[in-house]
């Protein structure tokens, strides 16, 4: 089973969604019967292209946040040893 197939939540794969949208539409019987199979391998190859670069940018950003932590975090032990 694929994701939601809503255009706006998958940039990457607008293409490919509306062919096969169009598939399902053309072939009513011939999508039970793996007409459009093609092209869902085709939308699954670009969910998980999505999703690696989804998780890429997350770890970035959580790598980031987690480095500024621990710079506030260490500042913030200084100060307490000082007083």
């Amino acid at each position: 089973m694929h994701s939601s197939l809503s255009p706006h939540l998958h940039k990457e794969c607008t293409e490919i969604i509306k062919a096969f949208e169009q598939c399902h539409q053309d072939y009513p019987i011939g999508k039970f019967l793996g007409q459009c199979n093609r092209l869902k391998d085709q939308l699954t190859k670009c969910f998980a292209a999505e999703s690696k670069e989804r998780r890429r940018i997350n770890r970035e950003k959580g790598t980031a946040a987690q480095k500024k932590f621990n710079e506030h975090y260490k500042k913030y032990l200084e100060d307490e040893d000082v007083q």
